[in-house]
């Protein structure tokens, strides 16, 4: 899938964008990672044997999550 497709498709997913509850630094969406590999299909980079088991992209959808600022300690 090309990375335009992939976040064309999380932005479906996710919606209209809403704000946090006053206060909270996160109200609810996506949580994951890109992974380096994911620009590898539209640059058209050849696939590395052994090192593509991962996934170019793994987030999950959350309603709520539990955020800790460990620089402000909060």
């Amino acid at each position: 899938m090309p990375v335009t497709d992939a976040f064309a498709t999380l932005r479906d997913l996710l919606g209209c964008p809403q704000s946090a509850p006053a206060g909270l630094p996160f109200g609810g969406g996506a949580i994951g990672f890109l992974g380096y590999d994911l620009m590898r299909a539209d640059f058209g980079l050849a696939t590395r044997p052994g090192l593509d088991d991962w996934p170019d992209i793994a987030v999950g959808l959350y309603d709520w999550a539990v955020v800790v600022d460990h620089l402000r300690r909060h």
